[in-house]
């Protein structure tokens, strides 16, 4: 197990991903994360440079922080605030990153201290994957 602690990020990333721009509406994020089995989504410039995170919990937030609740017309009004608001708006933008060449156990450990469950791997400021403890997991997990 000592021995896979030490693989190299790289070997283990998601390469490539869905990702968002600041200016696309939430309702483009509220669909991808219909379409896909995950709970972030990069949030990258033109060039592929790493601005921010946006999770499904962040949605979530917005349409119950601004909601009608059980109002019988819930469904359109989240559905107008979504495409009203900006992902720049909600994303979060002091994210922390790891790069390629860290390790499983540097994720490991930032998964252990870090209240968060999604780490961009960025190498020269650049997004070039993505990392999750079941990422981790199944890593370590699965045979040859």
């Amino acid at each position: 197990m000592k021995e896979m602690a030490s693989t190299a990020l790289s070997e283990v990333m998601l390469p490539n991903l869905v990702v968002l721009k600041p200016v696309d509406t939430l309702d483009k994020a509220a669909e991808a994360f219909k379409l896909y089995p995950f709970h972030h989504l990069p949030v990258v410039d033109e060039d592929m440079i790493l601005v921010g995170m946006l999770s499904s919990t962040d949605l979530e937030r917005e349409s119950h922080g601004r909601s009608l609740f059980k109002h019988h017309m819930k469904n359109q009004h989240d559905d107008a605030l979504f495409r009203s608001l900006l992902v720049r708006e909600v994303m979060v933008d002091a994210v922390f990153q790891l790069s390629p060449t860290h390790t499983i156990r540097d994720a490991y450990e930032a998964f252990k201290k870090g209240r968060f469950r999604a780490i961009p791997i960025v190498e020269d400021g650049i997004l070039v994957g993505l990392i999750t403890p079941l990422d981790v997991i199944r890593y370590l997990l699965e045979d040859d």
